[in-house]
């Protein structure tokens, strides 16, 4: 990117008369002066060289006030006004040598380009660089610069003209006081932000809550957490119950940032821990970013091995819940300068950060990406648009369930109120639509014992029907319960298991989004397997069959699989297969269906290894139905495959 110092030397040919390259002869050089302005000349150019550039221009503008077409000092004028900082009237000089003699040096055409740069004329300076470049006799290396400055010039010229819709809104009085406040990050569900504040230059964790009709409670310090030292990026788990921050020299056998974690127990958060060598080293780790199903976390490191500045690293929890060794995202997504503040959408591949090492508006801009999970590749690296990134530093920002909301810190405010305040507020703004993830609920699946009525613990399991790719994997936290990303309009397979426990079966078709002041909750109970008894009848509510047929569709085998794994797991239990059908149809044809199914699944299980001797089946048609056969919805439930526990 564009290192304004690195070109201070541009101007350093206005300075100088010998570096001119004269193409024509029309126009008067310094040997063409009279003795006394010839003198003048040299004495000024002694004056710039001193920083008198004010005595230095009174002196040239005399000497071209004498000598129109002397142009040596219409370049030098230019460079002594931007030096007093008045660029208009250094475009201005420039504008007539470039009229009267516009072949008499290549040179003012990279400079007029780098002011109107500097200007914000995106538009104008390219056509001046890209006039530099189609000189013949530049060498490589400035014409990879003017190149690298057309580019960029361009690129923003085309987001200026091509603005996005921008208009952020300001969160209220509860969250943003007159200090800073930025870093945010939201629950899954919506019901609680958490942001950092910087107070007397220190940093502190808090947390508000947000209720059914969208009001923000006052904000409350986390002094579990929050220390002397500063407490800084973080992330919050799906459910609420964890918190991964970044601390730095916060005990004797960590130096530098680390990543921290805490979890909270009985309505207080535990002592943090530093989340250990596997992610920590001796560089800088900063900027959590935890995965709505809590098995991948993403973070920001200056280690070793990157692609260059800070880079956007990821971690995957292994069966055992132990984070492996990091790796880096990729040079797809970083740059050779820093890539930052990475936040992945609940959709589970919606990517967004900020960077300072790809085409912007200047500083940091935030870009996004989509995962392709086909192709196993992200895809094209898009700038977010302009108004929202500035010339300025934009913050991290994060994204809504449904996608379309994105909340980030900016000094924004602060300047166009003019209230006496300075520093970042957190406001949030709808996304444009190509920078929008995919809408997302979630569904709040709560886990209990089917005898004691208490929660439990345990794994939850869901997979895409239409596929049988798994989706989610994780447990439910101690509460037994579970918040789960799901997208909308899609429909699932969910499992929940435990050990010594009957699984539990279900599927779920999204037709609409919810959210924390309307959540789709499962209500789950599962059955421990008791020895000698027989259990309740357990409905396979992900066994599917081609219509009217005993047929099994592909997406049954994630169930089949499931209940092999039971019948593996306790080998001296044998099951009982039943076929259940509606009322449409002769009641014999019925029972033949029913029964074919049962059998169909039984087929499936003993050609995965299970002996036939375990498991019975039986049909029995429309006679026992579980709800009405009167309504679509009521037969659709009727229409079942059950099992049942036998020793």
């Amino acid at each position: 990117m564009i290192n304004n110092r690195f070109f201070f030397f541009l101007f350093c040919f206005l300075l100088n008369p010998w570096s001119v390259k004269t193409f024509t002869q029309d126009n008067t050089g310094i040997n063409q002066l009279s003795a006394r302005y010839k003198k003048m000349f040299i004495a000024a150019l002694k004056e710039s060289k001193i920083g008198a550039y004010d005595k230095s221009l009174k002196k040239i503008e005399k000497i071209v006030n004498a000598y129109p077409d002397f142009t040596e000092g219409h370049l030098k004028k230019a460079g002594l006004y931007y030096n007093l900082k008045q660029t208009d009237k250094a475009i201005q000089s420039l504008n007539y040598v470039i009229s009267k003699f516009p072949e008499s040096d290549k040179e003012m055409y990279f400079t007029r380009g780098y002011i109107l740069f500097e200007n914000k004329n995106y538009s104008a300076s390219a056509t001046d660089f890209l006039r530099f470049i189609k000189f013949d006799s530049l060498d490589n290396n400035r014409k990879i610069k003017a190149q690298g400055f057309y580019e960029v010039a361009t690129f923003r010229d085309s987001l200026i003209k091509n603005p996005v819709n921008f208009q952020p809104i300001l969160l209220p009085p509860q969250i943003n006081s007159l200090s800073s406040e930025y870093s945010p990050s939201l629950e899954l569900d919506g019901s609680s932000i958490v942001f950092t504040r910087r107070k007397n230059h220190q940093e502190d964790l808090y947390r508000s809550f947000i209720d059914s009709l969208g009001n923000f409670s006052g904000a409350i310090p986390l002094d579990d957490i929050n220390t002397s030292s500063n407490e800084g990026a973080h992330c919050i788990s799906a459910d609420g119950t964890l918190i991964l921050f970044t601390g730095c020299d916060r005990d004797v056998l960590f130096r530098g940032c680390d990543l921290y974690f805490t979890i909270l127990q009985d309505e207080k958060w535990t002592k943090p821990s530093n989340i250990g060598k596997m992610i920590n080293t001796p560089a800088w780790e900063s900027q959590p970013c935890l995965s709505s199903d809590g098995n991948t976390l993403f973070f920001v490191s200056d280690r070793v091995g990157g692609q260059g500045g800070r880079d956007i690293w990821f971690s995957k929890k292994n069966v055992r819940g132990v984070w492996m060794d990091p790796e880096n995202i990729g040079s797809h997504i970083n740059t050779s300068r820093d890539d930052e503040t990475p936040f992945l959408h609940p959709d589970g591949r919606t990517l967004y950060w900020r960077s300072n090492g790809r085409l912007g508006m200047g500083d940091f801009d935030i870009y996004m990406s989509k995962w392709n999970q086909d192709e196993q590749m992200w895809s094209e690296v898009k700038n977010i648009g302009y108004p929202v990134n500035t010339d300025g530093n934009e913050g991290a920002l994060i994204v809504s369930l449904d996608g379309s909301t994105a909340y980030f810190s900016t000094d924004y405010f602060s300047k166009s109120l003019q209230n006496g305040k300075s520093g970042l507020d957190i406001c949030y703004f709808e996304l444009p639509p190509f920078a929008k993830a995919d809408p997302t609920t979630f569904v709040k699946c709560k886990v209990r014992d089917g005898v004691t009525k208490k929660p439990v613990s345990a794994s939850i399991e869901i997979v895409r029907q239409n596929n049988n790719v798994l989706f989610y994997n994780d447990e439910t936290n101690v509460s037994g319960i579970a918040l789960i990303p799901l997208h909308y309009k899609n429909k699932y397979i969910l499992h929940v298991t435990k050990r010594n426990y009957i699984f539990y079966s279900a599927h779920i078709d999204l037709d609409r989004i919810y959210n924390s002041q309307e959540p789709l909750e499962l209500d789950v109970e599962i059955f421990p397997l008791i020895k000698n008894e027989e259990s309740k009848p357990v409905i396979l509510n992900n066994i599917f069959f081609k219509t009217g047929s005993f047929e099994l569709l592909p997406e049954s085998q994630t169930e089949i699989k499931l209940l092999y794994n039971l019948l593996t797991s306790n080998p001296q239990i044998h099951i009982t297969i039943t076929g259940h059908t509606d009322n449409v149809g002769q009641n014999e044809d019925n029972i033949i269906l029913s029964l074919n199914r049962a059998n169909s699944v039984k087929k499936a299980l003993v050609e995965k290894g299970i002996k036939e001797t375990r498991i019975q089946v039986d049909g029995k048609g429309q006679s026992v139905p579980v709800d009405t056969n009167n309504t679509q919805e009521g037969r659709k439930n009727n229409r079942r495959t059950e099992f049942t526990i036998h020793h």
